[in-house]
């Protein structure tokens, strides 16, 4: 088991249950992020889920995961764990008559969590490795079209910052290595410089 401190904005994509009218109220309910390994090596456990489901209540509902005040459209209202579904559900409230539009017609139909990750976790299960994020903290929710590219996702944001940080180690050891082979050079080479002396 290997652990890695990792600190990633990272995105999942799930459809829209329902959406409704409730007085003056458009309520869009659904799932945002199910406990689940992705096909990109990524665990998501029912433990870490429970423990980050909270965190999205109360979070801005923003289109395509722009990060601005422009692109807020609405915000969660509840999340909670499910513990018969192993998925964090959430309920939200979509304010821009423009969204409300196409998500009852059907041309936005998908959400999508941005969380940060504290650490990953590198467990080695059956034949695969698996990649266990801990210390989720949800950030926001987007209502994002149908995802064409269905590695643009949490997993993958993972898997790159991994990658990221596994390849900055695997230098940093080398730079270390380096370093040490050069002043054992250096110490030799002022041994016999003093031996000529």
């Amino acid at each position: 088991m290997v652990k890695h401190s990792i600190i990633e904005k990272c995105n999942f994509l799930v459809p829209i249950k329902e959406s409704m009218t409730i007085g003056n109220d458009f309520v869009i309910k659904g799932i945002a992020i199910n406990s689940t390994v992705t096909r990109n090596g990524v665990k998501y456990t029912s433990e870490e889920l429970s423990k980050a489901a909270h965190t999205l209540e109360g979070k801005p509902i923003l289109k395509d995961h722009e990060n601005s005040i422009d692109n807020i459209i609405g915000r969660v209202v509840k999340s909670n764990f499910d513990s018969m579904l192993q998925a964090v559900t959430f309920e939200g409230k979509i304010q821009e008559k423009k969204y409300q539009d196409m998500i009852n017609d059907g041309r936005i139909n998908s959400v999508s969590i941005g969380a940060m990750v504290k650490e990953v976790e590198e467990v080695q299960e059956s034949e695969n490795t698996v990649l266990i994020p801990k210390g989720i903290s949800f950030v926001e929710l987007s209502l994002v079209a149908i995802p064409a590219d269905p590695n643009a996702n949490f997993a993958t944001a993972m898997m790159e910052s991994f990658n990221g940080k596994r390849e900055s180690n695997e230098l940093a050891n080398l730079k270390q290595e380096i370093g040490k082979t050069k002043l054992e050079t250096d110490i030799f080479k002022f041994k016999n410089e003093l031996k000529k002396s």
